[in-house]
């Protein structure tokens, strides 16, 4: 991202990214990032991207076929650079936006065809390390939504090591 001075006022410098990179604001997370082209081939290779910032649910019609489909304000604003920081996952600072991919596939009612939650199914199937706290099957870096085979063990288990990490306020 580079400085520029503001075609409106050229007093003022605002940020610019370089050719061919997307701009990607959010308020949620309170930056502004340059997502490389590259990524977001990448990323629409794997998830359709025109369909990540949808939530779906049904209705309460009783007659089954009540679906209701909305444009959200938080998927627009968190999705794309949520899924490109966790999916190019380069070091702990990462692990926020990871968690936030885990919590918008969880508003998604963890529904694997949603962008969210099918993109966090990719990473976990990449090679990531799969023992995190003691716990196999909790994927490193990742938000533990999904156990397979253990589950009664991880059920029955109280004791869930803990390394403090630093606040990266959101």
């Amino acid at each position: 991202m580079q400085l520029v001075r503001s075609p409106l006022d050229k007093t003022t410098l605002q940020c610019q990214c370089p050719s061919g990179f997307q701009r990607v604001e959010s308020a949620l997370f309170d930056v502004t990032h340059c997502v490389a082209p590259s990524r977001v081939a990448t990323l629409s290779a794997k998830v359709n991207l025109n369909l990540a910032t949808t939530i779906s649910f049904a209705t309460a019609s009783g007659d089954g076929a009540g679906l209701v489909s909305l444009e959200s304000d938080l998927l627009q604003d968190a999705f794309l650079l949520a899924a490109s920081e966790c999916y190019f996952f380069r070091s702990e600072r990462q692990i926020r936006y990871c968690q936030a991919l885990g919590n918008l596939c969880v508003l998604q009612h963890l529904d694997p065809k949603a962008a969210p939650c099918a993109l966090l199914d990719l990473i976990q199937r990449s090679g990531r390390m799969t023992t995190a706290n003691g716990i196999s099957g909790w994927f490193v870096t990742l938000p533990f939504l999904s156990y397979a085979t253990n589950a009664p063990s991880v059920l029955a288990s109280t004791g869930i090591g803990m390394k403090v990490l630093p606040l990266y306020v959101v």
